[in-house]
């Protein structure tokens, strides 16, 4: 649920701010008699940095994202003609001890794919 809310956010960050801008803006003029030009400016530039930041940050995921699918994709690719022999193998037989390194091979990596994934880093579908 905090993964999923993490990327709601990353989505609709840009009304979100628009809305508290305006919220706040509209609540500095009825609460006050007149418009205090300092505290709008201090508002709209706090406002400002927090959406700088929200995008650096939207980045800097997005290039770790990156290198994470990239880096998995690399692994998969090597196991991928072990793993059509096992697939493609007599069922009948067990496995042997080089297939069985495979699988453990491919299903760790799908344990740090799923770890990647609770931690946030790799969207979720």
């Amino acid at each position: 649920m905090k993964i999923k809310l993490k990327f709601w956010f990353f989505r609709n960050y840009w009304w979100l701010l628009a809305l508290a801008f305006s919220g706040l803006g509209t609540g500095m003029v009825v609460l006050q008699s007149g418009v205090d030009f300092k505290l709008l400016a201090t508002l709209l530039g706090t406002l400002l940095s927090l959406l700088y930041f929200l995008q650096k940050q939207r980045l800097e995921e997005t290039k770790l994202f990156r290198e994470i699918f990239a880096e998995c994709n690399e692994r998969y690719d090597k196991m991928n003609e072990g793993l059509n022999a096992i697939v493609d193998g007599p069922d009948d037989q067990p496995l042997q001890p080089k297939e069985s390194t495979i699988l453990n091979d491919y299903f760790n990596l799908c344990g740090e794919e799923y770890l990647y994934y609770t931690q946030g880093y790799i969207f979720p579908f």
